[in-house]
């Protein structure tokens, strides 16, 4: 059964008007015919609308419920990100294959937390490599090595084995060296 959707045009703006637990979908195309956007809105039990840029150089929004949003977009330096309405971003970098997270405004970098993450050790990845002149052992024996659980771990999972930042030295922890 085909739903009626009604618009209203009001200087630049349209609205739509759709019944509810309808889905209300909008195709651009350029003079050619070529699809360049979509939007779509609505449906059965959910209010979220989706919007599509089909140009290269575009953005995607995707809104969710209270209106909170998600933009991926490609930047004028060919760096691509993904931000929300609020907090960090999420950068590829085009020219040095990483990926950054950087501040609201991507002045500066962000925090990242989490229970566990792998990072490389390689001699290729690091510089200025030199030999360690104190007494490796004696910081190896004083460092408090630990068992625990994280806060959202059940009781009945694995015991984790290692360092907890709060209760290692500092020269353990120096991240200058």
């Amino acid at each position: 059964m085909a739903s009626r959707v009604d618009m209203e045009v009001s200087g630049e703006s349209i609205r739509m008007i759709s019944p509810p637990a309808t889905a209300s979908f909008m195709t651009w195309y350029d003079a050619a015919g070529a699809r360049k956007a979509w939007m779509w809105f609505g449906g059965a039990a959910h209010e979220y609308i989706t919007i599509r840029n089909d140009v290269a150089t575009g953005y995607q929004v995707f809104t969710g419920a209270q209106g909170y949003n998600v933009v991926f977009d490609a930047m004028a330096d060919g760096h691509t990100r993904i931000r929300g309405s609020n907090g960090p971003i999420i950068k590829f970098l085009k020219t040095l294959e990483q990926v950054q997270f950087r501040n609201f405004a991507d002045a500066a970098y962000a925090s990242i937390v989490s229970s566990g993450h792998t990072t490389v050790s390689k001699r290729e990845y690091k510089k200025n490599i030199t030999p360690y002149e104190g007494d490796a052992i004696y910081q190896i024996v004083t460092t408090p090595i630990r068992e625990w659980q994280y806060l959202n771990d059940f009781d009945w999972e694995i015991q984790r084995l290692g360092v907890i930042v709060d209760g290692a030295s500092l020269e353990v922890l120096d991240l200058t060296r």
